[in-house]
């Protein structure tokens, strides 16, 4: 009965315990589509802003997420970083990161 208990407890730490690589890309669609590139989830990430400015955050799993498909300012910023080659970062719906490669 114990051994029962406890088949819950290990499901979930084999489902959360590993790092998961995030691929971007299939929830943004269309012809705006940002896809090639990826994030490790649950690694921080320092990077700028479409404002210039230095931010750290942990990328967002768009499988996790419900955003609207709104063409922000940061989200043309995430594609003209990915296009220069560098690394687009997601951090939440509509704030995206560039870190250099």
């Amino acid at each position: 009965m114990k051994a029962l208990a406890l088949i819950p407890l290990f499901l979930f730490v084999l489902a959360c315990g590993r790092p998961q690589e995030i691929r971007h890309g299939s929830s943004l669609g269309g012809s705006g589509d940002i896809s090639g590139f990826s994030a490790v989830e649950g690694v921080e990430y320092t990077g700028l802003t479409y404002q210039g400015q230095e931010k750290s955050c942990f990328a967002q799993n768009p499988n996790n997420t419900m955003c609207t498909q709104v063409e922000s300012e940061s989200l043309k910023f995430a594609k003209s970083c990915h296009e220069y080659g560098n690394l687009a970062i997601q951090c939440d719906c509509h704030d995206w990161i560039c870190v250099q490669k």
